[in-house]
């Protein structure tokens, strides 16, 4: 896996949910934007498994972005930059 930086877009889980990436702690640790049901764009923490990027928690620990942050995960990718 390529390395991981801010603006990045990953690729969650089975269902391929699309992430912005927000912050980098390491490389298989991430905090990303997506959208939650299709509406409310969230910011959660990611961990690289080594196969797919996961939650890394079992419940929700996200919390709802701003404006501006928003609107970068509401305008989506383009294409994943990393699955």
């Amino acid at each position: 896996m390529a390395a991981v930086k801010i603006g990045d877009w990953i690729s969650v889980g089975e269902s391929g949910m699309s992430a912005r990436v927000f912050n980098v702690f390491s490389d298989n640790e991430v905090a990303a934007g997506y959208l939650q049901n299709n509406v409310k764009a969230v910011k959660d923490d990611f961990t690289w498994d080594g196969h797919i990027w996961r939650f890394k928690y079992k419940q929700p620990s996200g919390f709802v972005l701003g404006p501006y942050e928003a609107s970068l995960v509401k305008m989506g990718p383009f294409i994943n930059t990393h699955k």
